[in-house]
């Protein structure tokens, strides 16, 4: 009887015996699947489902599953339940829709490449109208089914996944967002009526959402305390509890940078703060300011930081940080002793770009003269902005 079920599934799951890990990575996630497939499917179906309705299920924070080693089998058993069900592999369709919410490009081992992932239409969505969303839409659809197999028994769950990457808000978006906060509060208590303050949110923030809607709620906060706020200093306030709960207790600053840098394993985050000071980086440049003897080592640390959330691969050989994160980052090393890491990463800097201009590498005279100022020697920016009053097109564009 179900009594004995009962008793059986407990005495399964106790730690340590033998069965607990085909129950938890197989029985209770098939056992799930097909509770939602009797309701949904059924001649009869509970009131509640309608057969021309999505059931979606957004699973957040995935990639916390599928690092830990106890639990990442569960998590791609019940994925495969999901969505590699008999009935999908005979070609019919149902109504689940599983959305999966990630700050790893790679938590899915999705390569970017399989399909578009910079959308036209990523930013001022809201602003535009519904003919030119639904086009886009409609062209990212067609590229993806065009990796479907046409025998569905062999769908496979890299087939399955549309990877939509979430981009910054662009200034019509800041402003749209700052004028909804604005209208949920007392007229007295608005602030962002002025532009150029909507402005300087946006400038600082770059429309990164989650830095946004935090300095927006420390100027209100700020405000409802009868106290000004210096936007360039933001990041000092308290994460307020109505955007992230549970994290009063912590500046803005230490929790966005707890937030990018959990990305990378404890014993390397020391490492992306020097990696910061560059204005790009590449393998080479990496290469340089890590120290790092082994070409092995190398590629592993380059193909990681390239798989980042919070950068951008402006080529296949380069990667450029987000800018609220490199002003973080950067914010971690401003001694200017000549002993100091600031000092000595900037040092290598100036060298390795020195290297490769003699190499033939205009730009890198750019990127030399940069790491020169940084150390408090303007004579390489002197000398590269005379050259660039020659007849020289290749300055120029880097330099304005």
């Amino acid at each position: 009887g179900i009594r004995d079920v009962m008793l059986r599934l407990y005495n399964m799951s106790i730690p340590g015996r033998p069965e607990r890990t085909q129950l938890i990575e197989q029985i209770l996630p098939a056992a799930f699947v097909a509770d939602l497939y009797d309701a949904l499917v059924q001649s009869n179906p509970p009131k509640a489902w309608s057969k021309v309705a999505n059931a979606i299920f957004f699973l957040d924070g995935f990639e916390s599953l599928l690092d830990s080693s106890e639990t990442s089998g569960t998590a791609l058993r019940l994925l495969e339940s999901l969505t590699l069900s008999r009935h999908r592999e005979r070609g019919e369709t149902d109504p689940f829709l599983v959305v999966l919410g990630t700050r790893q490009r790679d938590a899915l081992e999705i390569t970017q490449e399989r399909v578009p992932t910079q959308p036209l239409h990523a930013q001022q969505t809201e602003l535009l109208d519904d003919s030119s969303i639904h086009t886009y839409i409609r062209g990212l659809h067609a590229h993806w089914q065009q990796r479907i197999p046409r025998n569905r028994r062999y769908l496979a769950l890299r087939d399955l996944y549309l990877p939509l990457w979430l981009q910054d808000f662009g200034l019509d978006d800041t402003r749209s967002y700052l004028e909804k906060l604005d209208a949920e509060m007392p007229q007295d208590a608005r602030l962002f009526a002025e532009q150029k303050l909507v402005e300087a949110i946006h400038e600082v923030t770059h429309g990164h959402p989650l830095a946004l809607a935090l300095a927006a709620a420390a100027f209100q906060e700020a405000d409802a305390r009868g106290r000004s706020l210096n936007i360039d200093t933001f990041v000092e306030e308290a994460v307020s509890r109505h955007v992230v709960p549970g994290h009063e207790n912590e500046s803005i600053e230490h929790y966005l940078l707890d937030l990018f840098l959990r990305q990378l394993p404890e014993a390397e985050r020391d490492d992306l703060i020097y990696c910061a000071a560059p204005r790009y980086l590449d393998a080479a440049t990496q290469r340089a300011i890590l120290q790092l003897a082994s070409g092995s080592e190398a590629k592993r640390r380059w193909d990681a930081y390239r798989r980042l959330t919070f950068v951008s691969n402006t080529t296949h050989e380069r990667i450029v940080f987000h800018p609220v994160v490199r002003a973080l980052l950067r914010q971690l090393t401003p001694d200017s002793d000549p002993t100091s890491s600031y000092s000595l990463t900037h040092t290598r800097l100036q060298t390795h770009f020195q290297t490769r201009a003699t190499q033939g590498d205009e730009l890198a005279r750019i990127e030399e003269a940069y790491h020169a100022l940084a150390l408090g020697n303007p004579e390489p920016a002197i000398q590269t902005g005379i050259d660039a009053q020659n007849p020289h097109p290749t300055l120029w564009e880097p330099l304005l």
